[in-house]
């Protein structure tokens, strides 16, 4: 499970993420939908770890990725 809290990014003046959380259960299949600039990119960068946020948190299967590349290789089993 991913789970976001009150996640938001900055480049300089602009506001990319505002105080976003959300939970992704294992096993269900996400669509992020919305116009240009609204954030959708930058979400994914930021659970990729390629991003660092501004602020909060996202929790992979419980565990803080803040700094912690290797959860990427962590084993997931996914539900038929």
């Amino acid at each position: 499970m991913i789970e976001i809290k009150n996640l938001s990014k900055s480049f300089g003046k602009t506001i990319a993420l505002n105080d976003v959380s959300l939970s992704l259960l294992p096993g269900t299949c996400i669509g992020l939908i919305g116009p240009n600039a609204c954030g959708k990119t930058t979400l994914i960068k930021n659970i990729l770890s390629m991003v660092v946020p501004s602020n909060g948190s996202i929790f992979f299967n419980g565990h803080d990725i803040k700094g912690d590349v290797l959860y990427k290789k962590t084993s997931v089993t996914c539900h038929k």
